[in-house]
Parts: C-alpha cells; sequence; structure tokens
C-alpha cells in the first residue's frame, strides 16, 4: 500500500494463523457404563476427550482505497482424535459403545473418534467512521478517526468429516467385534 492525494491506496495483504485447538462437541458419546447392585442400574456417559493438535488459518484479501473496506478470502482447518478404553467388565459393571456393542465380563471396548473440518469464508467488510476529522485516513499524523464501526457481509463453504468407532475385546484381547460410523456434511450459507 502506498500514500495517494487524499489518503492510503488500495493494497493486497495476507497472512496465516497457527491453531492450537481441540474439538468441543455437544454429543461425543464415547460409551456408557451401566452398573447392576440389586435391583438398580445406574448409567454413565463416558464422552470423548479430544486432544489439543495443531491447525492452521490462512487469508488473502484486497484492503480498498481510503481504509473503508477489504474484500478478504479465508481458509481455516480445524482437526481432532480422541480414544478412550474401558477396564475390564464384570458381572455387575457392562459398557455399551456405538450401534449398540456391549461387552460381556472380562470384555473392553476401545472407542475412538477423529474430526476434521475445512471452512472456506468470502467476506467483504466496511468501515464507517465516527468523531473529529471525518474523512478517513489522510497522510497527517492523525491516521484514522478514534471511532468507527464496521459491518462484514459473506459467505461460508465447509466440509466436515467425522467418524466415529468402538472394538470389542475379549479376556484374551483378541477383537470380536467392531462398529465404525462415517458422517460427512458439506454445506454453504451467509455470514
Amino acid at each position: 500500500r502506498g500514500p495517494v492525494e487524499d489518503g492510503w491506496g488500495g493494497g493486497w495483504v495476507g497472512g496465516a494463523e497457527y491453531l492450537y485447538v481441540r474439538p468441543s462437541l455437544s454429543d461425543g458419546l464415547a460409551y456408557v457404563e451401566s452398573v447392576f447392585s440389586g435391583n438398580d442400574l445406574t448409567q454413565l456417559r463416558q464422552e470423548f476427550d479430544f486432544d489439543y493438535t495443531s491447525s492452521v488459518r490462512a487469508f488473502i484479501g484486497y484492503r480498498l482505497c481510503q481504509c473503508g473496506g477489504e474484500l478478504m478470502f479465508t481458509y481455516t482447518n480445524l482437526r481432532g482424535t480422541a480414544q478412550v478404553t474401558t477396564p475390564a467388565a464384570t458381572a455387575t459393571t457392562i459398557y455399551s459403545g456405538q450401534l449398540e456393542i456391549n461387552t460381556a465380563a472380562g470384555e473392553r471396548l476401545t472407542s475412538s473418534a477423529g474430526v476434521d473440518l475445512d471452512t472456506y469464508d468470502l467476506d467483504f467488510t466496511k468501515r464507517i467512521y465516527f468523531g473529529a476529522g471525518q474523512a478517513p485516513c489522510n497522510t497527517g499524523c492523525d491516521v484514522c478517526p478514534r471511532w468507527d464501526l464496521f459491518w462484514s457481509a459473506g459467505l461460508r463453504l465447509a466440509n466436515l468429516n467425522m467418524d466415529y468407532g468402538t472394538m470389542l475385546q475379549d479376556d484374551q484381547g483378541e477383537l470380536t467385534a467392531t462398529s465404525w460410523s462415517d458422517v460427512s456434511l458439506s454445506g454453504a450459507g451467509p455470514r
């Protein structure tokens, strides 16, 4: 960008961000623990506890003249994995996983999940200036007004892939059953 007669000219901008994030699902059920005590049944839900992982966000755009607006394209990738293994089931405690895989005494479940989200945003942002020096951005010391308000509108395209799985192992550690479900969602909408 460079100065022009009445302010700053437009120009290209870009950048990237390193993100250290983890998914948080509203219903990320790993398994259900059922404990029988006489005629009473107590059930506890075990949710997936995702680890923090590295992700990236990158953007490129064009800022318009006079510090007033910009058109920006942003790509974001968020991902995470989780795995949990139950203790061995007993005569009074059983574990239930995906697709109703249930343990018998001595068996254990290993449940895992993965989330991968890619988003593509195209946004336009415009600033509205308030206060002294309403002419936006000049070449003097008073670069921009002290108060401003900005609005933005845009479009988001997203692709989400999620997978959940449960493996059942007998008391010898042999795999006896598995269940797996994959969910993919692609969509678009306003921002």
